[in-house]
């Protein structure tokens, strides 16, 4: 038997053992949904479905282009450089092979930011692949509070959170850094990203 396995047998036999008793407490079953919590998520990767939404939602582009904000872009949303490109870097083609493998690296990295800051409260898999989707796009850095309101259970400050994350700030020719401006895209990919939550919150 695989020691994940062991581990939630026993976790299941404690929360049983403390139900029998009359005493399973709220920080009891806080206590042991951490515990599952913790294995469930490390265990979780971006799925197939997961994955063709990311890739739908990020578009694949073989060649630099200056994306809504006016960075240096190319393929699936891989940020070249801030501020526009040159005329030599517009003229430039990426390969597929190149935009799959930073794709994958990119994801990867998301998957690591949301299993490392989702460790206390356990995650449906549309959830998992809603919040990789969500880093991928912000950041970790962008995402960090969108993933702690995950960890702690809020389901409704995760849909607060990211639909904050609407606007961009375009730079102008020179990279100088714009006011902000609301990008309808991300409107709709934040409903989106969103809906695994908020069908959580309306069934409780």
């Amino acid at each position: 038997m695989p020691a994940g396995d062991v581990h939630i047998r026993r976790t299941d036999r404690l929360r049983s053992n403390f139900a029998n008793q009359g005493n399973l407490s709220e920080h009891s079953f806080f206590t042991v949904n951490k515990l599952r919590a913790s294995m469930a998520n490390e265990t979780l990767s971006l799925s197939v479905p997961g994955y063709a939404a990311l890739r739908r939602r990020e578009g694949a582009v073989l060649h630099y282009y200056n994306d809504v904000a006016n960075h240096c872009t190319f393929g699936v949303g891989t940020l070249a450089h801030h501020g526009p490109c040159t005329e030599e870097e517009l003229r430039r083609t990426v390969t597929s092979e190149e935009v799959d493998l930073q794709l994958a690296m990119r994801v990867k990295k998301a998957e690591v930011a949301v299993r490392s800051r989702v460790k206390d409260f356990s995650l449906t898999q549309a959830q998992f692949d809603a919040l990789v989707s969500f880093t991928f796009n912000t950041g970790v850095s962008g995402a960090r509070k969108t993933l702690d309101s995950a960890n702690s259970g809020h389901f409704r400050e995760v849909i607060v959170e990211m639909q904050k994350n609407v606007y961009v700030h375009p730079r102008d020719s020179k990279g100088r850094r714009l006011r902000a401006v609301r990008i309808q895209g991300l409107v709709i990919r934040r409903i989106e990203e969103s809906a695994p939550f908020k069908r959580e919150t309306a069934s409780k």
